[in-house]
């Protein structure tokens, strides 16, 4: 099973819960030491443009998350992103099998930063230098505290331009985050509703299809 993810077609987790069914909710403020998101993807690469960023899993404001990023000579890389309080930070591997092609299959992608010891690696199963890590230098943005994370894009609410909503095209069948060593949400893709994505963690933290109609926008 999969969902398939295009600009009308996104999905998201919020930070606060109004019923208060969630365990741990998805806020990654000052109190987050490290976190942790995995998602299993493939691209719709008829849809792909030159040096174009395509939001896979995503915190909105600062974008941070795992991305794809399709280059103007064709070579396709996940890509790792946070901001610090100074600076972009990015950790890229080539989107391609063990043969050195592009995988037209799916991609395993997992995105860890660790706060606490200041460093961020992305693991690509697909790739067989799969393992990339890099130091982070300077402390974490506070941009995140209210943040939304998204799947399917960088930030799809109507007041962001088209230029930073980083809209994919393709289809996703695995996702899971992980606060601080705890999954807080997971999911093959499979349990869902016209309008939801159901958190097989039991954690209550459920996807939620996006329409700008219930924001008001």
């Amino acid at each position: 099973m999969s969902l398939k993810i295009d600009k009308d077609n996104v999905y998201f987790l919020p930070p606060s819960n109004k019923n208060s069914l969630s365990t741990t909710l998805p806020q990654f403020s000052d109190g987050v030491k490290s976190f942790e998101f995995k998602v299993k993807f493939k691209p719709d690469f008829s849809k792909s443009k030159p040096n174009t960023n395509y939001g896979i899993m995503m915190l909105n404001g600062k974008h941070l998350g795992i991305s794809w990023l399709e280059s103007e000579d064709g070579q396709s890389n996940i890509v790792g992103s946070l901001w610090t309080e100074d600076e972009l930070q990015q950790v890229f591997s080539p989107l391609t099998n063990y043969y050195g092609k592009r995988t037209e299959d799916y991609t395993y992608a997992h995105f860890i930063v660790d706060i606490e010891n200041g460093w961020m690696r992305l693991n690509n199963a697909a790739e067989s230098k799969a393992s990339v890590t890099k130091e982070i230098k300077g402390k974490l943005s506070n941009d995140y505290v209210f943040s939304y994370l998204w799947l399917g894009c960088g930030n799809n609410f109507e007041n962001c331009d088209d230029e930073f909503r980083w809209n994919f095209y393709g289809d996703i069948s695995y996702v899971e985050v992980i606060i601080n060593g705890k999954t807080i949400f997971q999911s093959k893709c499979g349990k869902k509703t016209k309008y939801k994505v159901y958190d097989e963690s039991q954690s209550g933290n459920h996807l939620v299809k996006y329409s700008s109609e219930w924001f008001g926008e």
